[in-house]
């Protein structure tokens, strides 16, 4: 039947599962995360020198091309030059026509020639630059801007230049759509670079790509890209806007500057964002091939667990034959497994020892029972009087047999003998001993009026019984006399008896040593008279050194006072009163020794 105070076996949890969520959470942890950091970080890594890369190709184009628009403005002031000093000194109309023809040549949509008050001439196309221009030109010695054609409102890059035979300015024109595009062939780059001229108010006037002009570009200095690449993070990487990014390079001859510019599309190529989704599809590899895997292995590896479960489980319910065989997958388990059997093994023998021991136990306790049966049969039978006297006695042995006994012997129809006895020990040896010199004592005193000499002869045989084992046994011995009322006795190393007369206790003791404890001298006996109502208590040490819980005695004190408060009650209730009072001073102590009490009142 189960015990009700046991908690209820839980269902265990299983043990494949378990095993499979360790084996991928390790698996997890030191491979499949590990992996895909690293790879992230190789990829960041990776992608910061693309990055870098792509900088470096642009500022190397925007500087190429800055120096191919330097080499080209040094060329065409040269022109110029020759074109002032060859219509100085025609006319006007003459002047045109040589523009014009110069202007064919050298395939340029307008050439002109303004003079400081602002008066122009040219190639037969509508263009009158402003005063200012003329003015900065005149001021600087040359000058190239950027500003559209006064008709078609096509961006044109024009080039002035101070006059030398007289005050005003040569200049001309190309057109700058067709003239970036010019200059874009001349480089070769990985990346799909566009170039595009912007004016200073930073709007975008000519472009290789004219959808440009309709885009927000990022824009970076030489010195800010740099900046702006070491600050990005991956994520900012991973999660850029969809911008074109743009390098501006400052012309030193021109009020225009010149921008070499990718597009985002080629920035995402080189995020290379792909690698997400191959770090997925590796993720889906890990836990598919994985996973089958894991299943099998978790599986294989869980089967001696299972085994040993199974095993436990029939122990648990009874089944003590239950035996662990060991896997070739087992490892620790199989070690696990053995020690398990080997623990069944001693539980076994175990039991059997406690079969046997328990059989012993009831044997014995068998024996010690027709023992206690045999001692309690030797006790006196129920004396309630004698003449005078009415009496009750008590025995609490500690054991099963006590090592205490009381005796009442009738020697004679007038004389009656009172014996209350100690053994030193407890349980068989003690009852055994004190059996013994209850029987001596009965043998000597029937054919003996000498109670000194009878108890020396009892001593004697006593110690030769006892040899070198150390036992002995106390005894407060008395004979009262019928007809005289008169008691004699002697205390042979016992505790004193308590005499209570008119509410106050005597202590009655003589002078003795125990019997067995050695040779001995003749006992000293004392007579005294008894009165109607004395109370005479005799008892053994178990009574006054019953302990309670905190290990404080009972004591003689509260035995006197016990039996000067009750001496007018009856022998048998002054009995019972003491019983009661020893187990309500002592209920949870365990009685340590024989208890035995015998009250005789005249």
């Amino acid at each position: 039947m189960p015990n009700p105070q046991l908690p209820r076996k839980k269902k265990p949890p299983g043990v494949v599962g378990s095993l499979a969520r360790r084996i991928l959470l390790v698996c997890l942890g030191l491979l499949i995360i590990p992996l895909m950091i690293h790879s992230l970080l190789l990829w960041d890594k990776d992608l910061r020198l693309k990055i870098h890369d792509l900088f470096v190709d642009l500022e190397l184009v925007g500087e190429g091309e800055k120096q191919l628009v330097h080499q080209w403005i040094l060329l065409q002031e040269r022109n110029l030059a020759l074109v002032d000093l060859l219509v100085a000194g025609h006319s006007e109309q003459e002047q045109a026509n040589l523009l014009k023809q110069v202007g064919v040549i050298q395939g340029l949509t307008h050439h002109f020639t303004c003079s400081s008050d602002g008066r122009c001439l040219a190639d037969g196309k509508a263009f009158v630059p402003s005063q200012q221009m003329i003015q900065e030109a005149m001021q600087k010695g040359r000058e190239a801007f950027l500003a559209p054609d006064p008709k078609s409102r096509q961006p044109f890059v024009y080039v002035l230049r101070r006059r030398v035979a007289s005050e005003g300015i040569t200049g001309f024109s190309i057109n700058a759509d067709r003239w970036i595009k010019v200059l874009a062939s001349f480089e070769r780059t990985h990346y799909p670079v566009e170039l595009s001229f912007m004016d200073a108010s930073g709007r975008l006037v000519a472009s290789t790509n004219p959808a440009l002009k309709k885009k927000d570009l990022h824009i970076f200095q030489p010195d800010e890209w740099k900046k702006w690449e070491h600050s990005r993070t991956i994520f900012d990487l991973f999660q850029s806007q969809k911008k074109d990014f743009a390098l501006q390079i400052d012309l030193d001859e021109a009020d225009f500057s010149l921008l070499v510019s990718i597009p985002s599309s080629a920035l995402s190529k080189i995020e290379g964002k792909g690698i997400f989704i191959n770090l997925a599809y590796l993720l889906l590899l890990i836990l598919v091939i994985g996973g089958l895997v894991t299943i099998w292995l978790t599986r294989r590896m869980a089967r001696p667990m299972s085994r040993l479960h199974e095993v436990m489980d029939c122990v648990a319910k009874g089944d003590l034959t239950a035996c662990y065989e060991a896997d070739s997958m087992g490892f620790e388990i199989n070690a696990l497994g053995d020690h398990f059997n080997h623990m069944v093994g001693s539980l076994l023998e175990n039991i059997e020892t406690v079969r046997i021991e328990r059989f012993a136990k009831e044997a014995l306790a068998k024996e010690l029972n027709i023992g206690h049966d045999i001692q309690k049969s030797l006790l006196p039978e129920a004396l309630d009087s004698f003449g005078p006297l009415t009496i009750a006695a008590a025995l609490h042995p500690a054991r099963e047999v006590a090592g205490d006994f009381y005796d009442l012997f009738r020697k004679s129809e007038d004389e009656l003998m009172l014996v209350v006895a100690d053994g030193s020990d407890k349980g068989i040896s003690a009852c055994l001993y004190s059996l013994m010199v209850r029987s001596m004592l009965r043998l000597k005193m029937m054919g003996s009026d000498n109670l000194p000499e009878a108890l020396m002869t009892v001593n004697d045989l006593f110690c030769q019984d006892t040899g070198d084992t150390g036992n002995f046994v106390t005894a407060w011995i008395a004979i009262f006399n019928a007809k005289t009322s008169h008691l004699t006795f002697c205390s042979m190393g016992h505790f004193p008896a308590y005499l209570i007369r008119e509410g106050k206790a005597q202590s009655l003791t003589t002078k003795g040593q125990a019997l067995g404890a050695g040779p001995m001298d003749l006992p000293v006996t004392k007579t005294i008279p008894l009165e109607k109502g004395d109370l005479l208590f005799i008892y053994t040490d178990g009574l006054i050194e019953a302990r309670n819980a905190e290990g404080e005695m009972f004591g003689p004190a509260r035995l006197i006072e016990l039996l000067e408060q009750n001496q007018y009650k009856t022998p048998r209730e002054i009995v019972e009163l003491l019983n009661q009072q020893v187990e309500e001073f002592s209920p949870e102590a365990s009685q340590q020794d024989d208890l035995t009490a015998l009250a005789v009142k005249l």
